[in-house]
């Protein structure tokens, strides 16, 4: 049942947990000291309600299958109380208090009343007395009807799925209008939710998609009624989610609430009560990524940096392939084979664990073995990101990975190969992935209108908004051009404010991907982050500290470094050391929040940007597992009891430094992180006065040596090398 009357919840800056402790069953008098409250007692109350103060006590419902839980809260600093409810008119013990005692969390006083399901339904009102100690007052009075379907009764309501935790997916199963795979479906309805929590008055509005029979990962229907909307709760406590289900031309790309006639389905309110992850590490543990205060991006849940080292190649990740019955076969549905820009990822198959994703296609085959193993292999040797194009047909290097059931309908979507992909995605943030959607590359850039674009950014934030780590990129190599749509600058812009008016509060990241020696539109409004590309390896350290210079509070990591037919090693042992001065170290001093690993363009080759065997074969003698461990080392350094936001690039403080040595200074000059290159000095001028501890880290093993230096501001020391080659030093005050 849709109720009429509504309230806006008053927006807040802070939240706590409740957890539940009130006392079941229908009482006859307030509990914990309160003033005893019969029958007669609460009857005469009731008829004095006018008179009775009426406070600032909001009261709010979560429901289970038989029990439904009275939040009665107050004002932030109001003194603690005690609650009884009221239930005025209907069948079942018409004008029966039913009371609670109070707790406080955080000096938020709450009143949790706890009412077995009666067995027969009735109509009317509840209301909430509060006892203070000193007065009594009630809250705001909520209608009802069938008891134990307060918030909504038509069939339409939404159920509420998935692990009811913080930085757990929560889903909202809708049944909606039958519809098919066409442009009507995807264009002229719009379903999206506002989840309110309750607490701290937080909005979130989260956008709803198409889900044909809600298995079609399995089944690959392209036909139901189901429609999902999903989201990651950020904060613990009582939720209220509210439904707009909306039909009208083009309505899809409208945000606007009201716009459009509802359909069954809309207005229907839901709640849920969200706890504390019980994750000990990872993702889950740590929340969502989310822009810190500079050019760092942060945990939510813990404060943790995030700092990526990760996959860049193969960037036709989505049309990977496995041996199946002596052929090579797409894992996902609807996708091109072209032979050598499709990865072969058969090798990743034995490193597929039970319990892990997979989904059903080609008469039933069993799929996804593959490209979920690749992921694992990534996670097991340090990496924390992966990198692909979600579009590369219509002039594309790959021509094999597009969202839709044909290139040539980019307003109809593949809901059954969509799916897989979500499955794929979850997966990576349950191994602590970052994933690194591309949207489009140069070549095809222009390859849509307007409204297909942003019809296509809805579509991927809708299903895969709610992943903790979701880089959005809007372009691989993005270059000048006019179009229909108007200059490079303008449809940027424009993206990037549809984007943000889709997904507004702790939602996804957006970035863009530049071509080599190109940053014009790195000042665009609104971008999160940028990946950087360059024309060789040894630009590297020029560029970065470029950029930091010219741009010093965009976050950027390097994703791609030439030459383009080269790329990295596939061994990470080519010059192993000038490597790591040039690549790892000059992103990591000049501020970036890390890098990810470029293959190459080699025609012919069997690793490449375009065609892998996967990232490590013993057959062909290649493993790119060293890269990933590297990485995985730089950053533990950089990222272990430091605080980024407050460290800026000090190179000056290396004496007679080598082109490679370079370095991170706190604001308080506290702190010196270096990296002293193989041929680099290991003389420093220290940027404090007094005791100083040493550590020396090998980025070859990740194994630490200690040693003490003293001295005073701005005095010049040596720093004894454990060893010879290169090294990262922690120098730090005592």
């Amino acid at each position: 049942m849709r109720r009429d009357r509504r309230e806006e919840i008053s927006s807040g800056e802070h939240s706590v947990e409740r957890s539940p402790q009130a006392r079941s069953g229908w009482k006859t008098e307030f509990l914990s000291g309160s003033p005893v409250c019969g029958v007669l007692l609460c009857v005469l109350l009731w008829s004095a309600l006018p008179s009775l103060l009426l406070a600032e006590y909001r009261l709010y419902f979560q429901e289970t299958d038989d029990t439904l839980f009275a939040h009665v809260l107050g004002e932030p600093h109001s003194a603690p109380f005690d609650a009884g409810l009221l239930i005025r008119s209907g069948s079942v013990s018409a004008n029966t208090p039913v009371v609670s005692s109070q707790y406080n969390v955080h000096k938020e006083p709450e009143a949790v009343i706890e009412i077995s399901r009666p067995d027969s339904p009735f109509i009317g009102e509840l209301t909430a007395i509060v006892f203070d100690g000193t007065r009594f007052a009630i809250s705001d009075t909520k209608e009802y009807a069938q008891f134990g379907s307060l918030l909504g009764s038509t069939t339409t309501q939404p159920q509420v799925t998935g692990e009811r935790l913080v930085s757990h997916e929560v889903t909202l199963e809708l049944t909606g209008p039958m519809r098919s795979e066409n442009s009507g479906t995807f264009r002229n309805y719009r379903l999206f939710a506002k989840f309110t929590h309750v607490m701290s008055g937080a909005v979130f509005r989260i956008p709803g998609y198409f889900a044909a029979d809600g298995d079609a990962a399995q089944s690959g229907a392209s036909r139901g009624d189901q429609w999902r909307v999903r989201f990651s709760p950020p904060f613990p406590g009582l939720y209220v989610a509210e439904t707009n289900f909306r039909q009208g031309p083009n309505i899809a790309l409208d945000p606007t609430p009201n716009t459009g006639t509802p359909i069954p389905g809309d207005g229907e309110l839901v709640s849920f009560f969200a706890g504390k992850s019980r994750a000990r590490s990872g993702f889950r543990k740590d929340g969502r990524v989310v822009k810190g205060r500079g050019r760092y991006f942060k945990h939510l849940q813990t404060g943790a940096y995030y700092l990526k080292s990760g996959a860049d190649s193969p960037e036709t990740f989505m049309a990977a392939t496995v041996y199946r019955n002596g052929q090579l076969r797409p894992e996902f549905d609807n996708t091109i084979n072209v032979g050598r820009t499709n990865p072969d990822f058969s090798v990743h198959v034995a490193d597929w664990r039970p319990g892990d994703p997979t989904w059903r296609g080609d008469g039933g085959a069993i799929k996804g073995k593959g490209v979920t193993g690749a992921l694992n292999f990534l996670a097991r040797h340090g990496g924390n990101a992966f990198y692909f194009l979600g579009y590369n047909v219509d002039g594309g290097d790959g021509g094999n990975v597009f969202p839709w059931v044909s290139p040539s309908q980019k307003s109809v979507f593949d809901v059954s190969k969509l799916e897989q992909w979500r499955l794929l995605f979850n997966h990576a943030t349950e191994r602590n992935i970052a994933v690194h959607f591309v949207l489009q590359e140069e070549e095809n850039d222009a390859e849509k209108t307007q409204q297909e674009e942003l019809l296509f950014i809805r579509e991927i934030l809708a299903r895969y908004g709610s992943n903790l780590a979701f880089f959005l990129n809007l372009g691989e190599e993005y270059r000048d051009r006019q179009t229909s749509q108007g200059g490079s600058t303008q449809i940027l812009e424009r993206d990037i404010a549809y984007a943000r008016q889709i997904f507004p509060f702790y939602g996804p990241l957006f970035g863009l991907h530049n071509p080599p020696n190109d940053w014009s539109y790195f000042t665009a409004s609104g971008l999160d982050f940028v990946s950087l590309q360059t024309g060789d390896i040894a630009d590297v350290p020029q560029e970065a500290s470029q950029l930091h210079i010219s741009h010093p509070g965009i976050s950027k990591a390097v994703t791609e470094v030439g030459p383009d037919s080269v790329g990295v090693s596939r061994d990470g042992r080519r010059d192993e050391p000038t490597f790591r001065g040039q690549l790892l170290a000059s992103a990591m001093c000049n501020g970036a929040y890390g890098i990810q690993y470029y293959f190459g363009y080699r025609n012919n080759s069997d690793f490449t940007d375009i065609f892998s065997r996967g990232f490590e074969n013993a057959h062909y003698n290649y493993s790119y597992s060293e890269l990933f461990q590297q990485g995985k080392r730089f950053l533990d350094f950089f990222r272990r009891d430091v605080d980024l936001e407050e460290m800026e690039p000090s190179s000056q403080s290396i004496v007679n430094r080598a082109e490679l040595d370079c370095g991170l200074l706190s604001n308080d000059n506290t702190l010196l992180l270096l990296y002293l290159s193989e041929a680099g000095s290991s003389r420093i001028q220290l940027p404090s006065g007094g005791l100083h501890d040493v550590t020396w880290y090998d980025p070859d093993t990740g194994s630490e040596s200690y040693a003490t230096v003293t001295g005073s501001r701005g005095q010049r020391v040596n720093l004894r090398r454990p060893s010879a080659g290169d090294w990262l030093v922690r120098v730090e005050k005592r």
